[in-house]
């Protein structure tokens, strides 16, 4: 049986409180899982990162530079000439 979440202006103060208290726990469950998640997964990320780089080099101003710039919202890609 599932309680039903009581309306925010019906909430006392410790409601208040607790509901917060709630809301910061799992915000601290999903970083820790994430933070864990990215250490395990850090080498494949820098990986893909350096591979996406040589990539934008090897094609030079082709496609590749292009879809890093866009993908990533880089502006130091491009230098006014």
């Amino acid at each position: 049986m599932s309680r039903a979440k009581p309306d925010a202006n019906d909430l006392t103060f410790t409601g208040h409180l607790r509901e917060l208290r709630n809301r910061f726990l799992r915000l601290l469950v999903v970083f820790i899982a994430l933070f864990v998640a990215g250490m395990f997964l850090s080498d494949k990320i820098i990986d893909t990162v350096v591979s996406l780089g040589h990539l934008c080099i090897l094609n030079g101003r082709g496609i590749g530079i292009k879809a890093m710039v866009i993908y990533f919202g880089l502006k130091c890609c491009f230098h006014s000439q």
